[in-house]
């Protein structure tokens, strides 16, 4: 578990940890990332490393942490600028997090988050107080002249619907290398058959 005390450094500071991190992650598998050379990248004491951390299994939440922080800015952004469309956010965040996978030194770091952390019950919504709030965000902006939705708990299971279906994309992107052209039609698809649904009415 990330310690609230890394939370109260400076973001400096905390900059500084997050390169080293990303640096010692970058082509290696778990076993062989090292500690010491993250405490040394990042000038930083072994002993202040376990005040910040429990174990080398949070240095993935961290990245973790940065990564779904921005896909939930991006995912409202898009929701309060394109009149509450659910489906025209997700289509963004999935190209957002290719291009960060693309051009912001993230390619292994994500591959390794998918690799060795629980990446499916963590990927979008780390935690209930997360997912209430998104889900609050969310209701605020969605449009419910179009869509039927008359709760949060609907909500709620449209995000599990759709965060999911992202998730498995971005694994086949990142671990199997599937193409992106076809990861992005398969996510138009998948879109398509959530809101038009398939019981033949």
């Amino acid at each position: 578990m990330i310690k609230q005390t890394y939370y109260n450094l400076s973001d400096e500071k905390k900059q500084r940890i997050i390169q080293a991190i990303k640096k010692e992650v970058d082509g290696k598998s778990y076993d062989k990332i090292s500690i010491n050379q993250i405490v040394a990248n990042a000038e930083i004491s072994r002993g202040s490393f376990y005040q910040y951390f429990d174990d080398k299994q949070d240095i993935f939440l961290l990245l973790l942490d940065g990564f779904t922080d921005g896909i939930h800015r991006t995912f409202l952004e898009t929701l309060r600028n394109s009149d509450g469309d659910i489906f025209q956010a997700c289509l963004n965040v999935f190209d957002c997090v290719l291009t960060s996978y693309e051009y912001e030194n993230y390619s292994i770091a994500l591959k390794s988050v998918f690799l060795y952390s629980n990446i499916n019950s963590m990927m979008l919504l780390k935690n209930d107080e997360c997912e209430t709030c998104l889900n609050k965000e969310i209701s605020r902006y969605i449009n419910r002249r179009e869509f039927h939705i008359d709760n949060e708990e609907t909500i709620g299971c449209i995000t599990d619907i759709l965060f999911s279906s992202m998730s498995k994309l971005w694994f086949d992107v990142f671990i199997l290398h599937k193409s992106k052209k076809t990861t992005k039609a398969r996510l138009a698809q998948i879109l398509t058959i959530v809101k038009d649904g398939v019981v033949r009415r």
